[in-house]
């Protein structure tokens, strides 16, 4: 009896320790990659926080496949329009002790010819990504660009990359142009409805934000869903998908406060001081509009 009530009881906690250990988790400030950078050849979950693993899922998948949708959520101009693209770069490593190098250094004659090809053979070949800006055609490392595209690219990453268990996202919108904003809310729907693994938890998305704009691309979304009129080539979103938490402090301490979502893309709670939609309580940056409460 003690049996079956020890697995009555953990049995449970099993599943939740499980799901979480597929859970991703993404910092609010991801790191960008400095000229030196190396990837990691074997896969580190801690260095997703600060956005690094994702460089290192580029560095080391097996096809193309994920390179090439990531840059078309990054350029497409019916999804995030940012301007760039990934492309990988390869080069020889010339080390100024290398034998190739002093060869060069004293001044090379036909001679050398030979030597010289075995010698390039041996250099190290360096992979890196660059970011290829569209407009003017010029390659420029991560670092060299905006915060805002290297922050995204983490993001973006996790989002594509095979589905397992849930991703963990703090303030996607930091450092990014609301017009880009509002297609992340179309990139995390694509994650979520979008193919699931065969075997395993599916995947989920928990987002914290600040972005109105991400919110109503979502609302957006759902009222097309409702109404059949979702653009060609866009996932759909319902309500039953959608779950709105508020946190906000009180007198109390901190409260979560859950908003109801309409099958038409509107919150179904309404203010407590009117019998307008509570959407003033989406943004603690700002008070309410309607009843002037923060």
């Amino acid at each position: 009896m003690s049996a079956l009530l020890d697995e009555m009881v953990l049995g449970p906690v099993r599943i939740l320790r499980d799901y979480l250990k597929s859970l991703t988790y993404i910092g609010p400030l991801r790191d960008i990659p400095s000229r030196g950078y190396r990837p990691r050849l074997s896969p580190d979950e801690s260095r997703w926080a600060q956005g690094l693993a994702a460089w290192d899922v580029l560095h080391n998948q097996s096809t193309e496949h994920l390179l090439e949708s990531v840059n078309d959520w990054l350029s497409s101009d019916l999804k995030l329009r940012t301007g760039y693209q990934l492309q990988q770069t390869v080069f020889k490593q010339v080390p100024n002790t290398s034998r190739f190098h002093q060869l060069f250094q004293r001044g090379i004659d036909e001679d050398d010819l030979g030597d010289l090809q075995e010698l390039y053979a041996s250099l190290k070949t360096v992979k890196e990504f660059r970011l290829l800006d569209l407009n003017k055609g010029v390659l420029v490392a991560p670092s060299d660009v905006g915060v805002g595209i290297s922050q995204m690219v983490p993001v973006v990453v996790a989002c594509l990359m095979d589905p397992d268990g849930l991703i963990a996202i703090e303030q996607p919108e930091l450092h990014i142009h609301p017009a880009i904003q509002v297609g992340l809310g179309d990139l995390f729907i694509e994650a979520t409805q979008g193919p699931q693994p065969a075997v395993g938890p599916e995947r989920s998305l928990l987002i914290e934000t600040h972005s109105e704009h991400i919110m109503l691309r979502l609302l957006r979304r759902v009222r097309e869903q409702t109404e059949n009129e979702i653009p060609p080539g866009v996932l759909g979103l319902t309500a039953d998908d959608l779950s709105v938490v508020y946190v906000e402090n009180s007198v109390d301490g901190v409260r979560f406060r859950p908003l109801r979502v309409s099958p038409d893309g509107d919150f179904a709670d309404r203010c407590a001081a009117t019998t307008e939609p509570v959407f003033c309580k989406l943004n603690s940056l700002h008070p309410c509009w309607i009843c002037g409460s923060g």
